[in-house]
């Protein structure tokens, strides 16, 4: 692999959720995260699904993975593979042949890994209600607690051992089943903290191999080594953080639920999260039009607007119905095709961030900051649309990543020189380069002013080469001080306030 390759201008938070899924009233889709293996794929990723049933329809938004695998037999019932290349997020539509049974599942592929994937029919499907909207207190400390309140009476949690949990059952004052799984948040923290200090450091390695992109000769075998170390300890440290933050809850003929990553990553020291896992068959409807409305809401809420307007569409079809229920069924029908065609712009766009983000080499940052802001502000938009908080957490989220990348002034600074016509170019090699928060002004050329900013870096490249890595809004105004130079006056300074990502600042000092 090229060194230069590796470079990562861009780190995605490490504990995004790495997986999403939708489930249908009687087909569910749920991963098998002890299965996952690392195999060599030759740099690819497989996804494997597996059912009891041979009549499996699976297909992928990706046209060049849309190849219908066929079922193959096991010992377990039939399975269903996709090999693909770890370009871009996948989103496998699940559908039984011949029924209106259909689920789906997206995943971000990984370079030589196989997921596992087992796709059920129900007859008791369960459906999670977060009920956060009253947070209440656990005071025990250092731990807390996730209650689920439930009318099923043999509903399982299963959970893993490193999260020190401790699983208690009663009854509520309403006769509902209470379970309460007291966590303790050091075991959480543990792996959780390990993931965010080795991002950090890895962070920090990306920042030195940054600062010398102008000279990559200049890095480091150690540089990179500590850089590729960095990335796999990375990788073991997100796996044990998943398997250790993984909650999952089913019952006897259920569908398998996972509490999903950005709960558990909100939860707090001292705090109870509330839930309700209800079975969906207990849902009595007045008509089929009601039915028909409160399961396309439901695929509005899971982002599937395709399946939310066949059933709004299917709903303005019932018979016998109002002509104000006809309009309004058509009307979220209309609104549905509008969202739907916005989240497949919006996917598109972020597909192909990732494919730069994830691209190797040297990345334009100005082309990378464009299309984050096209990304951050399709994302508004949609919330605009929807006032779907899920929009506006990415763009948030975005937005501070794109902060984390920071910025560049790269430039050369040399002493000219006319003879005969001709301008002669000399570098100047030991320049001393200070950060200021103030805007730019005269007196910045009294070198007593230099006490007052910052100083960043001194130059000391031979061609006069100088590169300054700033976040924005850091500094106002970027000062430039010749040290012990006696052909050139000892200061002249520039502003950076609005100048455009990797322009070239061309210095001229006159002679003394």
């Amino acid at each position: 692999m090229n060194k230069k390759a590796r470079i990562l201008f861009f780190c995605i938070t490490v504990l995004s959720p790495l997986v999403s899924s939708a489930q249908s009233d009687y087909l569910t889709v749920n991963e098998d995260m002890k299965k996952a293996e690392n195999i060599d794929l030759g740099g690819k990723a497989s996804f494997v699904f597996q059912s009891m049933s041979k009549e499996l329809v699976i297909t992928s938004n990706i046209n060049s993975d849309d190849q219908k695998p066929q079922a193959k037999k096991n010992a377990g019932g039939y399975q269903y593979e996709f090999v693909v290349p770890v370009d871009r997020k996948r989103t496998f539509s699940i559908a039984k042949q011949g029924t209106a049974l259909r689920t789906e599942v997206t995943k971000m592929p990984r370079k030589d890994q196989r997921f596992y994937f087992t796709v059920t029919e129900v007859a008791n499907p369960i459906t999670l209600e977060n009920q956060s909207g009253r947070s209440d207190l656990y005071p025990v400390e250092r731990k807390a607690c996730i209650q689920f309140t439930t009318p099923i009476s043999d509903l399982q949690v299963r959970y893993s051992d490193k999260l020190g949990g401790k699983l208690k059952r009663e009854k509520a004052p309403s006769g509902a089943n209470l379970i309460t799984l007291e966590i303790d948040m050091d075991s959480l923290n543990k792996y959780r903290d390990n993931a965010n200090l080795i991002q950090n450091k890895l962070d920090d390695i990306n920042k030195t191999i940054r600062a010398k992109e102008q000279d990559p000769k200049s890095i480091t075998d150690e540089e990179w080594d500590l850089q590729e170390k960095l990335q796999d300890e990375l990788v073991k440290a997100q796996n044990a953080w998943i398997e250790t933050s993984t909650i999952q809850l089913y019952g006897e003929g259920t569908n398998v639920l996972t509490i999903p990553a950005n709960d558990i990553l909100a939860i707090q020291t001292k705090s109870l999260t509330p839930y309700g896992i209800l079975l969906l068959k207990e849902k009595v409807f007045a008509s089929k039009y009601e039915e028909l409305m409160h399961q396309a809401n439901e695929f509005v809420e899971r982002h599937d607007y395709q399946l939310a307007k066949a059933h709004y569409t299917s709903a303005a079809e019932v018979a016998n119905i109002s002509e104000v229920d006809k309009i309004t069924a058509k009307r979220s029908a209309e609104k549905m095709e509008q969202l739907e065609s916005y989240q497949k712009f919006l996917n598109t766009k972020a597909d192909e961030l990732y494919l730069l983000v994830n691209s190797g080499g040297m990345i334009n940052k100005k082309k990378l900051f464009g299309m984050m802001d096209e990304v951050i502000k399709l994302n508004k938009s949609m919330y605009k649309e929807t006032n779907d908080s899920y929009y506006l957490e990415e763009a948030n989220r975005l937005t501070e990543e794109k902060q984390k990348v920071g910025l560049v002034l790269k430039g050369r600074f040399v002493m000219s020189e006319y003879k005969g016509g001709v301008v002669n170019e000399t570098p100047i090699t030991n320049v001393r380069i200070y950060g200021s928060q103030e805007f730019n002004n005269d007196d910045m050329d009294k070198p007593s002013y230099r006490k007052k900013g910052q100083l960043i870096t001194t130059v000391t490249d031979p061609n006069g080469n100088y590169s300054i890595n700033y976040q924005p809004g850091q500094y106002r105004t970027i000062i430039f001080e010749a040290v012990d130079n006696s052909q050139i006056k000892v200061n002249k300074h520039i502003s950076v306030v609005g100048r455009s990502e990797d322009r070239n600042v061309k210095i001229r000092f006159p002679k003394k």
